[in-house]
């Protein structure tokens, strides 16, 4: 049940939210990866074989700068085809290897593909990892969906991955793999998150997704406190007409382990490696996505 004590205490001001005294938790329990705990599926679902889907490798962590988990939650890739079962929403769904890691030398490049060497970009300081290409079909002897891209901080061109024809998320078939992924942890009660879901989210939403922003919606608690259900995932999403991904965690997995009673919690990791780069209460500002 919901304890008043965790209340957030964010408000919406003029550019984002700002957390006010009173939000202070303890720090969080690192967890080893062999111990991490996964959330309960609907009937007929269940975990991925260990070792079907390709991921950042460890160690992971949970506080800031560490690789997060392949976590697998329940929800709907596409919120306009909600169904009476729910489909597994995994991390490794938007990995991205192909976005450009930094890099030093090609040994940097081929700790995560053996394709992709380390280049310098004309007229920018640092180097990154890419597999160069001049059409689609240099590309097409992947085992993973990719395709030609040019890229915009140089005009030069490289493979890229791309989401499969079969992906389960709306509209992302064919489309390059985002280079930021947004989770968003909110509580049906907390009216700063009804709030940021009605007022924030949405044209930040359409302004970064263009940009290589993906955004993942978690709700964590239901309106009396007690772990998100199905109908209150429906509600929320119909409510706020979320048009991204939308999850509920059964096993209260992000909540315990990054801001505990905090809501809003926004999460920004960099799908290239699968780092956390920030972990905020509230919305995230400007300069977070830069």
């Amino acid at each position: 049940m919901r304890n008043v004590g965790y209340l957030n205490c964010v408000a919406l001001g003029i550019a984002a939210f700002v957390c006010l005294p009173g939000c202070g938790e303890e720090e969080p329990e690192v967890l080893e990866p062999d111990v991490i705990p996964a959330p309960d599926f609907p009937e007929g679902q269940g975990q991925l074989a260990a070792g079907s889907v390709r991921y950042a490798p460890g160690p992971y962590g949970i506080s800031k700068g560490s690789i997060v988990a392949n976590y697998q939650f329940s929800g709907y890739g596409d919120f306009t085809m909600k169904s009476d079962e729910l489909q597994v929403i995994q991390l490794a769904d938007f990995y991205n290897p192909t976005g450009g890691i930094v890099c030093k030398a090609d040994a940097d490049c081929q700790k995560v593909s053996p394709d992709q060497v380390c280049v310098k970009r004309a007229g920018l300081a640092t180097m990154v990892c890419r597999e160069p290409c001049s059409v689609d079909a240099d590309c097409k002897a992947a085992a993973f969906p990719k395709v030609c891209y040019t890229e915009e901080s140089d005009g030069e061109k490289a493979c890229r991955e791309v989401f499969p024809s079969d992906t389960p998320y709306a509209g992302k078939a064919g489309k390059i793999k985002p280079t930021a992924l947004l989770i968003d942890i909110s509580a049906s009660w907390c009216v700063p998150c009804q709030n940021e879901a009605k007022d924030v989210l949405p044209g930040k939403y359409a302004d970064y997704n263009p940009r290589g922003g993906e955004f993942l919606m978690q709700l964590a608690q239901g309106p009396s406190g007690d772990p998100a259900t199905k109908k209150n995932l429906s509600a929320w999403t119909s409510a706020y007409k979320v048009n991204y991904v939308s999850t509920i965690d059964p096993g209260s997995q992000l909540e315990a382990l990054f801001m505990g009673g905090f809501f809003p919690t926004n999460i920004i990791i960099n799908t290239r490696t699968m780092e956390i780069t920030r972990v905020i209460a509230g919305a995230p500002d400007t300069a977070a996505w830069s």
